[in-house]
C-alpha cells in the first residue's frame, strides 16, 4: 500500500469508528495529525515508505531484524504503541481522544482491512 491508500484509508475508517466514540478526528488539527502518524506508522519498518525514510535507522533495523509486514503489523505492536499513548496521554491530559484516534488509525490499516497494490 501507498502513503496516499493509508493516509485515506486511516482517515476513512478512524473517522467512521471514532464517530462512534463521539469523537470527531476533523474537530482539532492534532486529531488530524495523530490520525495521519498512526495510518503510517505500521510501516516503519519499510525503508522506502515516508515514514520509514523519516526514521531511517530504526527502519533498517526494524526490516533486517522482522521484515516488512511482521511485529510492526501485529496485536503486540498495537497493544504496545496503545498503552504507550494511553500512559503518555494520562501524564499530559484527562481526555483519551487521542489514544482512541490513535488506536483505530493503526489497527484499522494493518494488513486486516488493505488491499495490496
Amino acid at each position: 500500500m501507498t502513503a496516499p491508500n493509508h493516509v485515506t484509508g486511516g482517515m476513512v475508517f478512524t473517522g467512521l469508528f471514532c464517530s462512534l466514540f463521539s469523537i470527531n478526528i476533523f474537530s482539532s488539527p492534532l486529531f488530524i495529525s495523530i490520525c495521519l502518524m498512526g495510518s503510517l506508522l505500521p510501516d516503519i519498518d519499510h525503508t522506502k515508505s515516508i515514514i520509514g525514510k523519516a526514521f531511517y535507522p530504526l527502519a533498517k533495523w526494524l526490516s533486517v531484524n522482522y521484515g516488512h509486514r511482521t511485529i510492526t503489523h501485529s496485536l503486540i505492536f498495537l497493544v504496545g504503541i496503545t498503552v504507550f499513548s494511553m500512559f503518555l496521554e494520562a501524564i499530559f491530559s484527562d481526555n483519551y481522544s487521542v489514544s482512541i484516534i490513535f488506536f483505530f488509525s493503526v489497527k484499522l490499516l494493518e494488513n486486516r482491512f488493505s488491499i495490496e497494490c
